[in-house]
């Protein structure tokens, strides 16, 4: 079995609107955001709609809640979806607990580069 490939090894937290999404970096810069983070969702109803037939989430009080791992194609879209759809920097949005940006981790890893995708 293949080993993932993780540029920075570090668990990411996106907060705000009342939500928390937890996840880690995985390839080059997809970010799977981890079963039982909360999310507004989308803008657009038909990508919730989408997302909660898949079983990615469900509706509970409110927010949606993701019911497994989910791996979006960037830090960006992975903060899009959970801050509500609004504009994001996911490379800002997401950092460690200790408050180093998923950015800052990217240039530490000599991997600056990739946050530009």
């Amino acid at each position: 079995m293949a080993t993932r490939y993780q540029p920075v090894d570090a668990m990411l937290i996106c907060r705000g609107d009342g939500v928390e999404a937890r996840g880690r970096l995985e390839g080059d810069i997809i970010l799977v955001v981890h079963a039982g983070s909360t999310a507004v969702g989308s803008r657009f109803t038909e990508v919730n709609e989408r997302k909660m037939k898949q079983g990615v989430v469900a509706l509970d009080g409110g927010v949606f809640r993701f019911l497994m791992d989910y791996a979006f194609p960037s830090p960006t879209a992975a903060s899009d979806f959970v801050l509500g759809g609004r504009a994001t920097n996911g490379w800002t949005q997401w950092g460690t607990a200790e408050g180093q940006t998923a950015r800052e981790l990217m240039v530490l890893a000599g991997l600056e580069e990739l946050t530009s995708r």
